[in-house]
């Protein structure tokens, strides 16, 4: 499981940073923070939100 989870944070990563660096973008940061958080986990929902309006962007759930 951690190797999926790992897997699927790499992709989502890569996805971020298709225009540049991670670590560049708004939010970069917390990105890195749930990294090393869910690492223990099994499963996780990461939700995108738009902070200008307070919608949700994107939603990404893993088992």
């Amino acid at each position: 499981m951690k190797k999926l989870f790992a897997a699927a944070m790499v992709i989502f990563a890569v996805g971020l940073s298709a225009c540049g660096k991670v670590g560049d973008k708004a939010g970069g940061a917390l990105i890195k923070q749930a990294r090393e958080e869910y690492t223990s986990l099994d499963s996780a929902r990461v939700v995108m939100t738009d902070m200008s309006t307070g919608e949700e962007a994107q939603s990404f759930t893993f088992k």
